[in-house]
């Protein structure tokens, strides 16, 4: 994945249980780190996440503000974590992008 600073995303990711969709039924929270930002599906200490499940694939949005954080010119890891309604938590590989910058570093 290739990410560019102070660009915004609406990132899709699909998430497979033993290489099959996961059933949203089954999901209570799906928490996205792009090294320290945090985004997640579900409601999380009575806040409702900025993720959303379109029937196939999650919708992960990154803001300018995001991309900026996660600063430029370098590789970030990123992973997912799943709790389900039976509450255990299950997580993906850890996978690498990159961040590649900008000139300009102001939000517009």
């Amino acid at each position: 994945m290739i990410i560019g600073e102070g660009n915004t995303y609406n990132l899709e990711i699909p998430l497979t249980k033993d290489e099959e969709a996961i059933d949203i039924n089954e999901i209570s929270i799906v928490e996205f780190m792009f090294e320290d930002i945090r985004k997640y599906y579900g409601t999380i200490d009575g806040i409702e996440g900025t993720v959303t499940y379109d029937g196939e694939k999650f919708i992960v949005p990154l803001t300018q503000e995001d991309t900026f954080e996660l600063g430029g010119n370098k590789k970030i890891n990123y992973q997912a974590r799943v709790k389900f309604t039976n509450e255990e938590v299950k997580n993906t590989k850890e996978y690498v992008g990159y961040i590649t910058p900008t000139l300009s570093k102001e939000i517009l």
